[in-house]
């Protein structure tokens, strides 16, 4: 199925991720504007320390996910959450997320 459809009468985009939703026309352009050089930038200006956290259910959106824990120089962690999905539905992966982000800022606070 498509993720996205333009919708002229509403001169927005309809996304579709398990939910609809409705997206300016401003806010995909400047999205698709984002290059990794553009986000090699923003990850060199960021000064917190960062927990990245990636989905583990599709692997090849997780390859891609890495980049931005690599462009980081921050102390950094990365947290990889087997089996879930975009939305952390799958079995008791949102519990798992809430879980170790609690230790993660346990530990940095």
């Amino acid at each position: 199925p498509n993720e996205s459809a333009y919708i002229e009468a509403l001169d927005c985009y309809k996304l579709n991720w398990e939910v609809e939703a409705l997206v300016s026309k401003a806010m995909v352009t400047e999205a698709a504007a984002l290059t990794h050089e553009k986000m090699q930038i923003f990850a060199q200006n960021y000064t917190s320390p960062a927990l990245v956290v990636l989905a583990g259910a599709n692997q090849d959106i997780l390859e891609k996910r890495e980049q931005l824990f690599n462009d980081l120089s921050v102390t950094k962690e990365r947290l990889v959450i087997n089996g879930a999905d975009h939305c952390f539905y799958n079995g008791n992966t949102a519990q798992e997320l809430a879980t170790q982000t609690t230790h993660w800022f346990k530990k940095h606070i």
